[in-house]
């Protein structure tokens, strides 16, 4: 079963604000999300994990 995060989540877990959550999928380093629903946002778990993995590399 997949785990997905809001943006929220994200930013909690990273110790960053939301506004920088949506500020790096503006400019490429998060993926974008999806909406299941016109108000929700979500993005699954292990590719917000990748792409972090990937940040910390570069």
């Amino acid at each position: 079963m997949k785990h997905y995060l809001r943006a929220d989540q994200i930013a909690e877990s990273l110790s960053v604000s939301t506004s920088t959550v949506w500020r790096w999928v503006k400019v490429g380093k998060l993926p974008q999300p999806f909406r299941p629903t016109q108000r929700t946002t979500l993005w699954e778990a292990s590719v917000v994990q990748k792409a972090v993995d990937q940040m910390s590399k570069s």
